[in-house]
């Protein structure tokens, strides 16, 4: 009986501790974005590109915000991209948001966070949709950002980023 007891302590420990470890990791992903400015190179839309984030809570800490740059083409002919998106993250590791562009566009944000990624779908029905996909890499501290569009039923990547 007493072996039992311990075993079923045991056993709800670890799952505690599983669910701590989990909400940790979210958090961590968190701290990592917004520990300071990302600055990253990679590829879009087929063509090198240059990249930057910085993310920073907004408002009280009651917002996390997203200010994004990208640059890609030949020198002299650069085509430059800028966006601000605005993310209010709740209890339970899930995001929604706004997104703004210097295209003049707007669009809905949802997203997840699970152990090092950040995973945010943008867009509906009216407007383009997309995901895209930051994964932490704590090893190398950087962090891969894939993005992709909804064609039909299919994602199609067309920019990826290693930021340092």
């Amino acid at each position: 009986m007493l072996v039992s007891a311990v075993r079923n302590t045991v056993i709800g420990y670890l799952i505690i501790c599983s669910y701590c470890n989990s909400a940790l990791q979210a958090q961590t992903v968190i701290e990592q974005l917004t520990f300071k400015t990302w600055e990253g190179t990679g590829t879009l839309l087929g063509q090198e590109a240059s990249f930057s984030m910085q993310w920073k809570w907004e408002l009280e800490a009651q917002f996390l915000k997203l200010a994004f740059h990208n640059t890609r083409g030949k020198e002299g002919q650069e085509i430059k991209f800028a966006a601000n998106a605005y993310y209010k993250i709740s209890k339970d590791s899930l995001l929604s948001g706004s997104w703004f562009d210097s295209r003049g566009v707007t669009f809905p944000l949802k997203g997840t966070i699970k152990a090092n990624t950040l995973t945010i779908f943008w867009g509906n029905t009216s407007t383009e949709q997309g995901k895209t996909i930051y994964t932490y890499d704590a090893a190398k501290n950087q962090f891969i950002v894939l993005d992709y569009i909804l064609n039909g039923q299919e994602y199609l990547k067309f920019a990826t980023a290693t930021y340092r």
